[in-house]
Parts: structure tokens; sequence; C-alpha cells
């Protein structure tokens, strides 16, 4: 650990990220002191092989209601979308395609602070009465994020990649055929072999980037890459994407259900919790918890499409749990328990047409009478995006609930085209 900080601090300077100041002059400068540090370390891999990365982050965390934490993020349809392609080119007889995962080492110290900000030395470096007044954006203060969004949206477009118009996080190349989509510090990038080898070669240029890996079918290709906490595989039949199975583990540990029944469906009957107590509200730290593992199912829910409907229910009473409520996440856990791992399969295909498919479960909550509108868009065999939301108004006739339904899968189904422009995909 004293090792990985010490290269941290060296990462700092190495940038001039920072330079002492006395710390009375951020009062006269600011109106404020100093913002305080601390270090983050994180264990990357397991408890058997330690992988441990350490941050000196600040914690400019007050400031009231302001949009200075804000930085896009992309649709995780996009990156779908990318393997999608990858897939369809593969059958179709064009250029082979492959996936290239890059990560920028450092993200935020290559963004240069556009605001005075100062904050606490480290206990390694600090000096009485001296801070720091930042050169380049810190982990942790509020306009690193956002600023860095600047630096690589510039790069990209220095290499010749086009912003998207309907997300700001995806490229297309104005010459090569190249995809991009950018999350944070990490880029998937789809392309041939040519035009991956010129991508590495020009974004070394701008910053210091690591090369997760590069699929492909090629023999020195690699078959298995983590990104973004999923598992994405080349394979003999297409591309497979596991996702994140830790946060099933979380949950059967966090309720105590590891000796509980595994049920078929992840979603409670109407007589299920029912009974004297089923109003009874949830004392304050059942309540969090409930909060807590509604969140994390949530989360997953993004890569379960399983189990979308039954966590969209659940979600309805987070403001005010019940002991009926916690029947409801229960019943998703015991599922998960059963059913742990989901892995989506990018087979190979020729040319193929987004198909909107929608549902909708009229009057589906017992209190509020609201509906639910559900549905999935598919390009061929693979699923992009699904969805279980609840209609805001409620529907006075399964018609009204079916139109409303349908209005969403339109709504829908457009903002993926629009995301498929951005990305110059056929």
């Amino acid at each position: 650990m004293l090792e990985t900080r010490a290269k941290e601090l060296a990462s700092f300077y190495s940038k001039s990220e920072r330079q002492k100041v006395p710390k009375a002059q951020a009062g006269v400068t600011t109106g404020r002191p100093v913002i305080s540090v601390r270090w983050v370390d994180v264990n990357k891999g397991d408890q058997e092989s330690y992988d441990v990365r350490s941050r000196h982050v600040a914690r400019e965390i007050g400031g009231g209601k302001n949009d200075e934490f804000y930085a896009p993020t992309p649709p995780l349809e996009a990156n779908r979308l990318l393997f999608s392609e990858a897939a369809t080119c593969r059958r179709t007889g064009k250029n082979e395609k492959g996936l290239l995962f890059v990560d920028a080492r450092k993200a935020y110290l290559n963004a240069k602070v556009d605001r005075p900000t100062y904050v606490e030395l480290p206990a390694e470096v600090s000096r009485p009465g001296c801070g720091g007044r930042l050169n380049r954006c810190m982990y942790g203060t509020r306009r690193a994020a956002t600023r860095w969004e600047d630096v690589y949206t510039h790069s990209l477009e220095r290499i010749g990649f086009a912003l998207g118009r309907s997300s700001p996080c995806c490229f297309s190349h104005q010459v090569r055929d190249l995809k991009l989509v950018a999350h944070g510090d990490d880029f998937t990038i789809l392309g041939t072999d040519n035009d991956l080898n010129f991508f590495i070669t020009a974004i070394k240029n701008e910053f210091e980037v690591k090369v997760r890996g590069r699929l492909g079918s090629g023999k020195e290709d690699d078959k298995s890459v983590r990104i973004l906490n999923r598992i994405i595989r080349w394979t003999h039949q297409g591309i497979r994407v596991e996702a994140d199975p830790r946060h099933v583990e979380t949950m059967i540990k966090e309720t105590g259900l590891g000796e509980a029944n595994i049920v078929v469906t992840p979603g409670a009957t109407n007589n299920e919790g029912k009974g004297e107590l089923s109003d009874a509200p949830l004392e304050k730290a059942a309540a969090n918890m409930y909060r807590s593992c509604v969140a994390r199912a949530n989360y997953l829910a993004l890569d379960r499409p399983d189990i979308a409907f039954a966590v969209n229910e659940a979600c309805r009473d987070m403001s005010a749990p019940t002991t009926a409520s916690w029947e409801k996440i229960k019943r998703v856990v015991r599922y998960l328990k059963g059913e742990p791992r989901l892995v989506y399969e990018y087979r190979w295909q020729g040319q193929e047409d987004l198909t909107v498919y929608v549902d909708t479960d009229w009057a589906g909550c017992h209190k509020a009478r609201k509906s639910t509108s559900g549905g999935a868009i598919v390009r061929g065999c693979p699923l992009l995006k699904h969805w279980s939301t609840t209609q805001q108004s409620i529907a006075l006739s399964s018609g009204e609930a079916e139109l409303k339904g349908i209005l969403k899968g339109a709504a829908e189904g457009l903002g993926l085209q629009s995301v498929g422009m951005d990305l110059n995909t056929e």
C-alpha cells in the first residue's frame, strides 16, 4: 500500500498537479478554507491476488445544489450496439472488426483547473501552515469530471472523431471506420486491425493510456476482457457479455438468505406477504437494509431483464417500506440464488433492423392503481435494451395503458436509433 501511495504522489508531481502555498491564501482568493483530503485504497483484485490502487482524493462535497458534479455517461445500449455491430460485420463478409478496450491512466490529472482550488497536502509531504493550489484537477473536486470530459472530447476531435449529437459520449471517425464509446476514463472502440492500430498510436500522443484488451478472431487477439465489471468474451459462436455476478453474492449475504429455498420466478404473488403485519412499517435499520438491497437490485436489473419488473415493483416502496415490501425483495434474492448468472450472446448474424416489443400491466399496483410499461429492443437475436417503468398517470382503461406503452416503446426506439446514428452504424 505504501508503494502504491508513493506512485500516486509521483504522478501528481510529474504532472505539476499542485504547488505549495500558505493556507491563508485560500481564504483571501476564494473566501473558503482549504479542501480536506484523504487516501482511498481499493483492492481491484481478490483475496488471493491483490491489486491495490491508491488515490489521493479531495473532499469538495459542500457548495449547495449545482451542476458542477455533472459529467455525461453513455447509455448502456451504446456498448451493446458496438458488440452487435461487431457480430454483424463478421457474418456479412465485410472487413472483420475487433473490439479495443482502453483505459486512460490518472485521467483527471490531464485536465487543468478552471478556477482557483486549494487543498490540504498529504501527510507525507505536508508542512505547517501550507496547503496546495491545484494546477490540474484532482479526484474528488467538483469540476474534475466535467473538465476531463472536455479534455478527451478535444483530444478525440483532434484525432479525427466527430462528436455524437444525441450522446456526448459517442464518437465516430470522419475518415476511418472507427466507432467509440467513452465511459469516464474507459474507451470501447470498434474497428479493423489497421484502424485500431492507428487509434492506439494517436491516443498515446494525447495522454497516457493502458490497453486493457483487444478482442478478435486473430491468434494474437485476446478472447476475454473485463470492462466496467462486465466480462466480455470472443467465442466461435459470437460475443458473450456476462453481468457482474458479485452483486448477487452481496445481496444473498446481506439478506441472510444463503440457506433459503430457491424460487423459479422473481415476482411476488398478490397474496405473498399479506397478513396482520403486512402494512407494518419496517424499523429504521431494516428499512435501510431494504433500500440498500433494492438499490443494488435496481443496478443489477440494467443487465438482468428477468428481474426488471419485480425490482420496479419493489422500488415503489422505497420511501416507506413495510413488511410486505420486504417479502418482495426477499423473493428477488431467492430467485437470483437459483439464477446467479446471465450471459448476453451476440451471435454472428447478418444485417438486421431494430425491433421494438412492448407490453403493459394495467393497474398492476393495487395501492396506487398505476400501470407499468415494459419493453425490449433487439437487433436480430441479441437484446440491446429493456425497461420496466411505472406510468406517471393513472390509466382509466387497458387501451389507454397500452397506448402509453406503445408511445414509450416508440420513444425508446427512436432514442436507440439516434445513438446508432452517432456511432455511424448501419
